[in-house]
């Protein structure tokens, strides 16, 4: 029970307060935009990537504070995987900007598409 009551290093109340917010948004998604294009696959995936990096910060948080109880393996190891899934929510917003940049509104609502040259990936 000792372990319940250790003060922690870190100020984790913000990322503990939106982990059940993230997993609303997931389900959301996954409920509300059913459509599988480029655009709605890669919000998606930001979204899950955020919501597990937000998970990873707590647990990391939680794991750096037992500094006593904790070998210095696992903290390297949480702290390691923390910075991959800070870095790969980086990366899934690029890319989801990416996809978003590729599709232009034109006047009167219609929307088209362009050739990407620096994406070339997400071009049509």
């Amino acid at each position: 029970m000792g372990f319940l009551n250790m003060n922690l290093d870190y100020n984790i109340f913000l990322e503990v307060a939106v982990i059940p917010l993230d997993i609303i948004i997931c389900v959301f998604l996954q409920i509300r935009y059913s459509k599988r294009s480029k655009i709605n696959r890669a919000f998606k995936r930001f979204a899950v990537v955020v919501t597990i990096a937000n998970i990873f910060d707590v647990v990391t948080a939680v794991v750096t504070s037992a500094k006593a109880a904790v070998p210095n393996g696992v903290h390297f190891i949480f702290n390691t995987l923390d910075s991959m899934f800070a870095a790969a929510a980086a990366t899934a917003f690029v890319v989801w900007r990416a996809c978003r940049q590729s599709v232009v509104k034109v006047h009167k609502g219609r929307s088209c598409r362009r050739t990407s040259k620096r994406f070339p990936r997400f071009a049509s």
